[in-house]
C-alpha cells in the first residue's frame, strides 16, 4: 500500500492517520515506512528513498488486533507540526481462505488546520489465492495452558503467545495472553496451513519448553462453524536442576 500524506503541504498540528484494513489482511509492522518527499512544480510527489521518518521520534505507531476476527486498526500520530508532503508505504499479508477475494482499506486523516477536515478514503483490490478454496472455510484455535505438575490440570494465567507464519522472521499473525481460565483464542485463520506458535513469556515460577521457545508447528482444521474452536492443550513445567555427585579424583558416581 502507498499513500500520499498532506499533498497540499499545509501546516497541520496533531496530524493523525487511522487505517482499517479488511480482516483478510495482516499488517506487516516492520514494513511501515514514512518518507520525506520532493514536490515538483506540476504537483508530482516523489519520495526521498534515503529520508525516512523515525518511529517514536517523528511519529507514534499503534496497531490493535482483534484476535478472534483478525480485524486490525493502525493509528499513526505525528509528534510535531508538519508542513510538508510525505509518502506512507507498508505491506500486508493476504490471509484469505477463498480462491478469489477482495481486500480493502479504509483510511481516515485528521488534524488541526482550518483547511484540513477529517476525511475518509476507501480502496478495494481483487486478489487471487492459490491456496484458497471455493468454500472459504476458516480455522479457529483455543490455547489451553495448564500446570504439568498437578493431576487437577490447573489452568495457568499470564502465558504470552505469538502465532507466526515461519520459525525464523515469520510474519506475526496473532498475539495474546492466557486469561484466568488459562485460555487464549485465535480465530479467522487459514486451514491446512502451517503456523508456528511461540511462547514468549511463561507464567510466574514456570519455564518455557524448547519446542515453544523455538516455534511449535501447528496445522488447523477448517470449519464452516465460525464458533467452533479447535482445542490445543499446552503444559508448563517448573524449572528443574539435576545434581550428580562424583569422586573428585576418580570421577566415579557417589551415592
Amino acid at each position: 500500500w502507498k499513500v500520499k500524506l498532506n499533498p497540499s503541504q499545509s501546516t497541520i498540528s496533531d496530524f493523525k492517520i487511522v487505517d482499517k484494513p479488511s480482516n483478510n489482511q495482516i499488517i506487516d509492522e516492520s514494513s511501515i515506512t514514512i518518507y520525506e518527499t520532493t514536490v515538483a512544480a506540476n504537483g508530482n510527489i516523489t519520495k526521498k528513498a534515503n529520508a525516512k521518518l523515525v518511529k517514536d521520534v517523528d511519529y507514534k505507531l499503534d496497531i490493535i488486533t482483534d484476535n478472534e476476527t483478525g480485524k486490525q486498526e493502525m493509528t499513526l500520530n505525528f509528534l510535531s507540526n508538519i508542513s510538508k508532503a510525505y509518502i506512507l508505504e507498508y505491506r500486508t499479508l493476504i490471509s484469505s481462505n477463498k480462491a478469489h477475494d477482495e481486500v480493502n482499506n479504509e483510511m481516515s486523516f485528521s488534524g488541526n488546520n482550518e483547511q484540513v477536515k477529517s476525511t475518509v478514503t476507501s480502496n478495494k483490490v481483487p486478489v487471487s489465492n492459490v491456496g484458497g478454496s471455493a468454500s472459504g472455510m476458516a480455522a479457529n484455535v483455543e490455547i489451553v495452558k495448564i500446570d504439568k505438575n498437578t493431576s487437577q490440570r490447573v489452568p495457568l494465567e499470564g502465558a504470552h503467545f505469538e502465532l507466526r507464519t515461519a520459525r525464523k522472521n515469520g510474519q506475526l499473525v496473532r498475539s495474546g495472553v492466557t486469561d484466568a481460565n488459562g485460555k487464549l483464542r485465535f480465530g479467522n485463520l487459514q486451514p491446512e496451513r502451517k503456523y508456528y506458535l511461540f511462547e514468549t513469556k511463561a507464567p510466574d515460577k514456570f519455564n518455557i519448553s524448547w519446542n515453544l521457545k523455538n516455534g511449535k508447528e501447528i496445522t488447523l482444521n477448517g470449519s464452516e462453524d465460525t464458533k467452533f474452536y479447535q482445542e490445543l492443550e499446552i503444559e508448563n513445567d517448573i524449572p528443574r536442576i539435576t545434581f550428580k555427585k562424583v569422586n573428585g579424583r576418580t570421577g566415579a558416581a557417589l551415592a
